[in-house]
């Protein structure tokens, strides 16, 4: 799935983002992400990414995502 930075807004079931540093991580774990290849996928990676924690959203690693199911 071919994504750019305006399409993780609509990997947003409901709500917001829970800060704009989860929005930009999700653009990290995203874009040019060959994982990534549905609708399905980029919602569930910025579910697991939105839940982050605001206090770990800066420290956060691959790992630690993909720990949490992040397709990475």
């Amino acid at each position: 799935m071919y994504l750019f930075e305006e399409m993780m807004d609509m990997g947003l079931k409901d709500g917001e983002w829970t800060t704009p540093d989860h929005r930009i991580v999700a653009i990290n774990a995203c874009i040019g992400n060959p994982v990534v290849k549905t609708m399905d996928d980029l919602v569930d990676n910025v579910r697991i990414i939105n839940s982050v924690p605001a206090g770990q959203i800066k420290e956060i690693t691959g790992n630690q995502l993909i720990e949490r199911g992040c397709y990475i």
